[in-house]
């Protein structure tokens, strides 16, 4: 939806410039954790035309709103890299008596870059072609790869629909920081049952460039990391812990984290165990089952003594003086034949 707001453009030489980057993906949502306030934000007309009048900005292109996956916000697109780093700037402002919270995708560095040298401060260029072939060429994408809930994105920067629109994969030198959001936000839109994602071969140093992916697939079930330059468990945690909380399955083979933890052991033991830690549901590493070692004792397990002993405890074991008489007796002789055996 394009919005024209009613006061003028503060950055409208700017929004024009030679500096237009394509769409940008801006998440808005309470300042205070665990407000609920994403279909609440999602179904309020007079949201856009806030911010517009607010950042001072016109004919501004919001599309693909989306509420979160936990419901506590909204997302959509901006196809101007000026007008997103506008409505970026208002975070903290009031809307509804609550101070919302305004951030953009791969943790603001799109939009907190070093735009005058083209370049983030990661040291890609940040460049787009224009948003309406971008979109397109993502959707076509998407819908190719897509087959009965499994997205294939293996090896994009090999994608004849990719290249044809200047979209340079995530994973390579020149990538855009945005792109797999971008990738993410439009697979969500047209196949939500998505359960498996496969990045194999994508040349990914770490997570980073597709963390985007439990924002928009937070229930995914199987992920392939298979084929890329993962080295260690730093690189993992940008979706470890609680972020993929149903991930059953996930293939990191031939990646330097396992290939040299098994050089270096002679067995992937330590390896297992470790990714084990990183991502608690998983059932499947690397094409084989997870075991998991639990040296711990539940708690709630351990019966009450009271439920177990039918009958009451007696001192010393003995119901009436003739049993302990008989059995004091019979330890007596047991004992002194055991002293005659080990003199003997």
């Amino acid at each position: 939806m394009k919005i024209r707001a009613g006061r003028g453009s503060r950055n409208s030489a700017a929004a024009q410039g030679q500096y237009y980057d394509g769409p940008v993906v801006i998440f808005i949502k309470a300042s205070v954790e665990g407000v609920i306030d994403g279909q609440t934000l999602i179904g309020d007309e007079y949201l856009q035309q806030f911010l517009c009048n607010r950042a001072g900005i016109s004919d501004v292109n919001f599309s693909s709103e989306r509420v979160d996956a936990k419901n506590e916000g909204v997302s959509f697109m901006v196809d101007n890299f000026e007008h997103a780093k506008a409505i970026r700037a208002l975070s903290g402002i009031r809307y509804q008596r609550v101070k919302k919270l305004i951030i953009t995708t791969s943790q603001d560095k799109i939009i907190l870059g070093d735009r005058n040298s083209q370049h983030d401060r990661a040291g890609a260029i940040v460049r787009l072609p224009q948003s309406s072939g971008t979109i397109n060429a993502i959707r076509r994408y998407v819908h190719e790869q897509h087959k009965d809930g499994f997205l294939n994105l293996q090896s994009m920067a090999q994608s004849e629909i990719l290249r044809g629109a200047n979209i340079i994969a995530p994973g390579q030198k020149a990538g855009h920081s945005d792109v797999a959001a971008v990738i993410m936000k439009v697979a969500a839109e047209l196949f939500p049952e998505i359960h498996t994602i496969s990045f194999a071969s994508n040349n990914l140093r770490s997570v980073k460039p597709i963390e985007a992916l439990s924002e928009y697939f937070p229930y995914l079930l199987n992920l392939s990391l298979r084929c890329n330059e993962i080295a260690s468990n730093r690189d993992l945690e940008g979706l470890s812990g609680n972020r993929l909380p149903n991930l059953k399955e996930l293939v990191l083979l031939d990646n330097p984290i396992r290939e040299r933890d098994v050089t270096k052991n002679n067995d992937d033991i330590s390896y297992r165990s470790e990714i084990a830690k990183l991502f608690p549901s998983i059932q499947m590493l690397d094409l084989a089952p997870v075991s998991r070692i639990n040296f711990g004792l539940d708690v709630t397990k351990i019966v009450s003594p009271s439920t177990l002993l039918k009958l009451p405890v007696r001192g010393n074991f003995f119901d009436k003086p003739e049993t302990e008489g008989t059995v004091i007796a019979f330890l007596t002789r047991y004992r002194q034949n055991l002293m005659n055996v080990g003199g003997g």
